[in-house]
């Protein structure tokens, strides 16, 4: 796929340096582009051909879904390589995850739940993800020092 010396359609600077490839070794997703620009989307090649199954635009996902405007995030595959999973963030924040059925090459996103922030656990294989129900980040030292001290008296 990058034998040196050899032309392909990866070796430019359409696409983010971050990549997964699926545990069957079929699939590779890369991301295109960059938030503003007209073709930032996510997409899915084929390994052997290196042509695209899938191209999943942000723009295809705002119309749908226009609330979750913000970067793809690339999650993981599932141990069978059926979906893959990603988010939608914005900042620190997530606003929302997304499955790839590979089967159907059809998606679906999922709103998740308030103040969900970047490193939040998610388990491919059942869709479950984690959630905090504490006072949110806000990057305002004295604000968290508020919340922090609100949160001791409740408890």
């Amino acid at each position: 796929m990058f034998e040196s010396g050899k032309e392909n359609n990866l070796n430019n600077n359409n696409y983010s340096p971050t990549f997964r490839i699926d545990p069957l070794e079929k699939y590779i997703v890369l991301e295109k582009g960059y938030l503003g620009k007209d073709d930032y989307s996510l997409v899915i090649k084929d390994i052997k051909t290196l042509k695209d199954v899938l191209a999943l635009s942000l723009a295809d996902i705002a119309k749908k879904n226009p609330d979750f405007a913000g970067s793809f995030g690339m999650r993981q595959w599932t141990k069978d390589s059926r979906y893959f999973w990603g988010d939608i963030f914005d900042g620190a924040d997530v606003l929302a995850v997304f499955r790839i059925d590979s089967t159907t090459w059809k998606w679906e996103v999922f709103e998740v739940p308030p103040y969900t922030m970047g490193g939040t656990a998610l388990n491919a294989e059942y869709g479950y993800i984690t959630y905090d129900d504490g006072p949110p980040w806000t990057g305002d030292v004295e604000f968290d020092k508020i919340n922090k001290a609100k949160r001791r008296e409740e408890t």
